[in-house]
């Protein structure tokens, strides 16, 4: 999606989800829930009643209730709409399945032509086409405010913008000879319509001279067909496609995709002689027209997504079912008479939330797939979890950990095998999965986490925490094993608890969202106190990893608080110096071992040249005495030993044939960027780090700070670091290494 209608997009639903809530506080929060809790409580007397009574009515009567009292219950819990619409954007909207076009210069890497291109969606222009972008985004604003007749719509910049970077990415590829075209496909009619004309030299500006000196110089029929060649509209499409997978018969197909073919452009349905004349004759338009299998897989794909949307929104159709229904008819007929109200609502809040965490987990699975296929997924490490108890789960986070899911088809299989680690009793007629979904959020979260989508993986990280605080009686303990023997498959929260400290750190924005991913740290602490069949050794990991995510907050509250006011932030910069003090012996020590672990080692020896760094450059600044960090620096080869033995590091930083480093866990581009800079650190001080690589061919490795940006202050820290590099591998500090 390009940028700006990428943005844009986002902005209408959240404001969606705003204005929601915004509707539930004016009518009072506990008041909404008060009286959605009475209505449920009336619903469930009623039932009661009916059914003892000698001339019970018929089971259709009582299903009714039932669904009547799900649906109240589903409310009360999740606000609304609002709650559930903005959960679902962030889900299924901000995961795999939507990208701004700004990403897609990374994606297409290994495409010269494609990478290039569309570069044009990260500003990188030539002066030339930075000259004649302004001309055209001022030509497609008349064309675009002439069929919209809203001068003052600011939504006309937006357009504008998206239709001069669409025309020059095109240009871009056909100026290589490419073959390859970028489709705007929108179901703004208005829009389309703009384009209807393309660019001519009759209708551009004698104020747009760029612009005419291009059209005068080009034969190309880029320009005058740019409706044609260029951008479609699917709002038959879409409407169809919303009514369910009933629309999809036979002949219809063609029908709903109508807008994706390039010969309908200018008209909103086609004539049954060019729908027939394609359909006898496809091989005359298959420059124009996708296959039919594409367009029934792109058909279903929407379906899913949007079907998914409504199933967020209020669950209704999911939910009802007969089996579910009949579990929630159970709980009200035969609970104990002396159960109060309130209690037997919440064991059928607990029905509705498990069936939601099903639900959920299913629809979020679907997000991998594109991540997978845009070679996202194990782009960096995800956090340190660890699951000794749970050998096919633990096994999940390694193949992250080391970049091995090359197929969706591989990390769905995964998933699913993911009930073979857990206890799953039969509970009331249904079977208890609290487990299952707790695992399976935590999986998600690292899987996204490992696609660098932190928001996303602390959204699930969330819904993994919620099923253990839901654990309030009258609803069981989740089960851990069979009754009466013991068992290490007990789920404490401990691993959502520390991946929610590791993303809440991570999407911080204040010192307040840092204050709340230490919280998190502390509880995932203490619930690894609360299970007392926890072995020694494994203590020992976990001490390791919380002390390590200690560092790294501290380096962040550091980071934030210097990219924000620039200020010395001397106490800032102790507090993080005293955590690395204690885990600075720890990355080296040999008897912990395991691939999560590695994660932890690699974390802890890459913060510990951070502090490093940090320290050599404040001594540049003269803001502290040279022996303020001299027995962490000193260290520093060791650190980078660390990592060259457990990192894929790359190719420039290897030596020849690659035999500098011998890891296979995922590089990211701050474990390079501080690599080198530990490397730069250790030759400045007269240590030796690699005969191979130049100082050169370090800084050449440095990457580069627009794909690197990942945190609030990343922006800063990446300028600052290469600044600090740059400063470092010249004399007098550079030595004679080379």
């Amino acid at each position: 999606m390009f940028g700006a209608h990428y943005d844009e997009s986002k902005d209408i639903y959240r404001g969606v989800a705003a204005k929601a809530q915004q509707i539930v506080r004016s009518l009072g929060h506990e008041d909404v829930i008060r009286r959605e809790a009475q209505l449920a409580t009336n619903v469930m007397v009623l039932l009661r009643s009916e059914h003892v009574a000698e001339d019970a009515p018929p089971s259709v009567r009582a299903l009714n209730l039932v669904d009547f009292l799900i649906s109240r219950q589903m409310g009360r819990r999740l606000r609304g709409a609002a709650r559930e619409w903005d959960r679902y954007v962030r889900l299924s909207l901000s995961t795999g399945g939507v990208y701004p076009a700004s990403q897609a210069k990374d994606l297409l890497g290994d495409h010269d032509n494609l990478s290039h291109a569309f570069s044009v969606f990260n500003g990188d222009l030539s002066e030339g086409e930075l000259g004649l972008r302004e001309d055209l985004v001022s030509y497609w604003r008349r064309m675009v405010e002439r069929q919209k007749g809203r001068p003052n719509d600011p939504r006309l910049a937006t357009d504008a913008e998206a239709l001069a970077d669409l025309f020059l990415v095109n240009k871009r590829l056909q100026e290589k000879g490419d073959e390859a075209r970028v489709v705007l496909v929108t179901g703004d009619e208005n829009l389309v319509k703009a384009t209807y004309g393309g660019v001519t030299l009759s209708r551009a500006s004698i104020r747009e001279p760029d612009l005419r000196d291009y059209l005068v110089s080009q034969s190309s029929p880029m320009a005058t067909d740019f409706s044609l060649r260029y951008v479609r509209h699917l709002w038959a499409y879409i409407e169809d496609a919303l009514i369910g997978r009933d629309a999809l018969k036979d002949s219809h197909v063609a029908d709903f995709f109508n807008g994706l073919l390039a010969k309908g452009a200018e008209r909103t349905s086609f004539s049954a002689e060019l729908t027939e004349r394609i359909a006898l004759f496809p091989k005359e338009h298959q420059d124009l027209i996708p296959s039919l299998e594409r367009i029934n897989v792109a058909l279903s794909d929407w379906i899913d997504l949007s079907t998914s949307g409504t199933f967020q929104s209020g669950l209704n159709d999911f939910a009802i079912n007969d089996e579910f229904r009949q579990t929630i008819l159970d709980i009200v007929l035969k609970s104990d008479a002396k159960l109060e109200w309130s209690a037997m609502l919440r064991l059928i809040q607990e029905q509705i939330d498990q069936e939601q965490d099903r639900l959920t987990t299913n629809l979020s699975d679907t997000g991998i797939a594109p991540l997978v296929k845009a070679g996202l997924l194990g782009a960096r490490n995800p956090p340190d979890l660890n699951f000794a108890s749970f050998p096919i789960t633990q096994s999940i986070f390694t193949k992250l950990a080391h970049g091995a899911y090359g197929d969706a088809k591989d990390f769905e299989r995964d998933f699913a095998s993911i009930k073979d680690d857990c206890v799953l009793p039969v509970d009331r007629g249904q079977i208890d999965d609290r487990q299952l979904s707790y695992l399976k959020y935590v999986v998600l979260g690292a899987a996204f986490a490992s696609a660098d989508k932190w928001s996303v993986a602390l959204e699930h990280a969330a819904m993994a925490r919620a099923i253990l605080d839901r654990r309030e009686a009258p609803i069981p303990p989740i089960p851990h094993g069979r009754e009466g023997e013991k068992s290490t498959k007990v789920i404490t929260g401990r691993e959502a608890l520390f991946l929610s400290a590791t993303a809440q750190r991570i999407v911080a924005e204040t010192d307040a969202d840092l204050e709340t991913a230490r919280t998190y740290l502390v509880r995932a602490e203490r619930a690894l106190g609360s299970n007392p069949e926890t072995n020694p050794t494994e203590r020992f990991a976990h001490k390791v990893r919380f002390d390590g995510e200690r560092l790294a907050l501290g380096l962040a509250r550091y980071y934030l608080e210097r990219s924000l006011t620039n200020f010395q932030c001397d106490d800032l910069y102790d507090a993080a110096l005293t955590h690395a003090r204690v885990v600075a012996k720890l990355p080296m020590s040999e008897h912990w071992q395991g691939p999560a672990r590695d994660i932890a080692r690699v974390s802890i020896a890459i913060n510990l040249v951070q502090i490093s760094a940090i320290s050599t450059f404040r001594t540049f600044e003269g803001w502290g005495r040279p022996d303020d960090a001299i027995d962490i620096v000193r260290h520093v080869p060791e650190y980078l030993q660390v990592v060259k033995s457990l990192v894929r590091l790359p190719e420039g930083l290897r030596g020849p044939g690659g035999s500098e480093s011998t890891g296979t866990l995922t590089c990211s581009n701050l474990m390079t960027a501080y690599y080198i800079a530990g490397a730069l650190i250790a030759r400045s001080s007269g240590g030796e780090v690699s005969k191979q690589v130049s100082t050169e061919q370090l800084m050449a490795s440095f990457p580069s700070m627009q794909t690197s940006v990942v945190t609030k202050y990343d922006p800063w820290r990446y300028q600052r670091l290469l600044e600090f590099c740059n400063r470092i591998s010249l004399p007098p500090y550079a030595g004679n290494a080379d």
